[in-house]
């Protein structure tokens, strides 16, 4: 692990305090400053630990430093070498220096046993603090990368968290690389543990009997999140998970990975009445029983209210609106994509959709929402024919979602995903990269295209990359929806910003800014209810 300066571990807080952790290679400071001090410890009640992208070598780093940098480049080499068919002689000779399976295998076990070393060396302090506290209520460890990074915590960290089961009622866990097999079992239970969040993406081909063990230990949960891989190979996928559990307080779920048991997972969202929020991130194909969800029941999540719909095919979303189920949802979210422009125009024709749906958010990339450009392979390619001529690009989904949104009659709010920094394209100057990040243009595009009349009282525009909006275009903006009152852009900086009108002229004031640090802890708190919590107005 390399250490960055700019990485400080902190305690904050009055009464109860926060232990932040942004550099495990300093983290034996507060370790000791925690053990000398019993009245410190007695106050610690949360710990925070982030991993980023970096901090750990990746396995493919470490089987290079063990195989040696040449072997493997060599190997990539040869890779390129042979899609071209340009091999020299000496290219050639060299490939008797590559790794073989076996070499490779044993790289990636040496790899295993050192991130295992690193992980058993940083966790001492960690461990430490486990055991001088004495009030924990919340724990998290978020990694930003966990796939291809070794880094296996020992047993005895596991023991001295579970040591906290009866007090814990926050748990987050991201789980690195083939960890989930070397998991010990929980030989115990969590009694007051209300939001679980578990991400084993990197699980491929693991043994989960102790993730399992773990959802079965906590019989008080509200609010659970669980990711898997999404690989649909048997052998990929996450192993000895049965969904046969039962949480008689649950209200929010949140499920993203492939549905490698169909019929145990409907008996379990069967059993959750309960559930209120849904975030169904549920991967399969169609007529393939062995993924394919079982039909959505209509006694199924009853009392669901929000639904994110991001994974699986699209289309499937008109189930959950089943008329004769009437679930009372209000909040939809949905992922961009291929079948989007359907979904979108069906869902409109929905009654119960049109009369009761406040809350709409499409999530997508910045290119989905803007016009329509001819392609550059277009203009230099040759004539392709009547297959050419007969292709029709779909219909822009600005003007998709114009016509959609004329028969909402209680919309309220509407979010519109404009991520710029989550694709790649040849862009106009012929080489690749991603697309310019929203602008004021795209802004004013948009509300070309929202109806005047409909009853939406907020509008909410994301994009990571996208800069504040210029003052000048705050202070004149163009035509907006009549009930139009807040706007919500997030880009580098978030403001909340409430529309006056006057004069016939309609201006951005900021209603709520999000850079202040005060500001900062309010939307961090709003957030950890669930994916629902970027919402500006509160109908919860």
């Amino acid at each position: 692990m390399t250490t960055r300066l700019d990485k400080v571990n902190t305690i904050i807080g009055t009464t109860e305090l926060t232990i932040q952790v942004r550099n495990q290679e300093t983290v034996n400071t507060i370790a000791k400053e925690i053990h000398e001090s019993p009245e410190l410890a007695n106050r610690i009640t949360t710990i925070d630990i982030l991993t980023d992208e970096g901090d750990d070598k990746g396995e493919e780093e470490q089987e290079k430093k063990i195989l040696g940098t040449s072997a493997v480049e060599k190997q990539k080499d040869e890779l390129v070498s042979s899609q071209t068919n340009e091999h020299t002689e000496a290219e050639k000779k060299d490939t008797k220096h590559l790794p073989s399976a076996e070499e490779r295998l044993i790289a990636r076990k040496a790899a295993q046993e050192e991130g295992a070393r690193l992980a058993t060396r940083l966790c001492e302090p960690l461990i430490q603090i486990l055991h001088s506290t004495t009030n924990l209520k919340h724990f998290h460890w978020r990694a930003s990368y966990c796939a291809g990074t070794s880094f296996t915590r020992p047993h005895s960290f596991w023991a001295a968290l579970f040591s906290h089961s009866l007090s814990l009622q926050t748990l987050q866990l991201d789980y690195f690389e083939r960890e989930v097999d070397q998991l010990p079992l929980p030989q115990t239970t969590f009694p007051k543990l209300q939001t679980l969040k578990l991400n084993a993406v990197s699980a491929h081909g693991d043994d989960g009997t102790a993730i399992d063990a773990l959802l079965a230990s906590c019989p008080s949960l509200v609010y659970l999140d669980f990711a898997w891989p999404r690989c649909d190979l048997d052998g990929c996928q996450i192993q000895n998970i049965f969904w046969g559990y039962g949480f008689p307080l649950l209200t929010r779920v949140s499920l993203s990975g492939w549905n490698f048991a169909p019929k145990s997972l409907h008996a379990f969202l069967e059993r959750h009445a309960t559930v209120e929020t849904f975030s169904d991130g549920i991967d399969y194909y169609e007529g393939d029983s062995g993924s394919e969800p079982r039909s959505l029941d209509k006694h199924v999540l009853p009392n669901l209210r929000a639904l994110n719909k991001s994974s699986g095919p699209l289309t499937k979303v008109q189930a959950y609106f089943n008329e004769d189920a009437k679930r009372p949802i209000r909040h939809l979210a949905l992922h961009v994509g291929f079948h989007a422009r359907s979904v979108l125009t069906d869902l409109s024709k929905l009654p119960r959709v049109k009369a009761e749906l406040e809350i709409l958010e499409l999530h997508g990339n910045v290119t989905d929402w803007r016009e329509l450009e001819p392609d550059s392979s277009d203009e230099d390619g040759e004539d392709e024919g009547d297959d050419k001529e007969s292709y029709q690009h779909p219909a822009p989904m600005p003007q998709v979602l114009r016509a959609c949104l004329a028969g909402f009659e209680k919309l309220q709010e509407l979010g519109l995903g404009l991520e710029s920094g989550l694709i790649t394209h040849r862009r106009k100057d012929g080489k690749f990269g991603h697309p310019d990040a929203a602008t004021a243009e795209d802004l004013k595009y948009l509300l070309s295209h929202i109806p005047q009349t409909i009853p939406v009282r907020a509008l909410r525009i994301w994009d990571g990359r996208a800069e504040t909006l210029p003052q000048d275009f705050l202070d004149d903006l163009p035509p907006v929806p009549d009930y139009l009152e807040y706007f919500d852009w997030e880009g580098e900086e978030r403001a909340v910003l409430r529309l006056e009108r006057k004069e016939g002229k309609v201006r951005a004031v900021v209603h709520r800014d999000y850079r202040g640090k005060k500001a900062e802890a309010e939307i961090l708190t709003k957030m950890k209810k669930d994916w629902s919590g970027r919402r500006v107005l509160d109908f919860y």
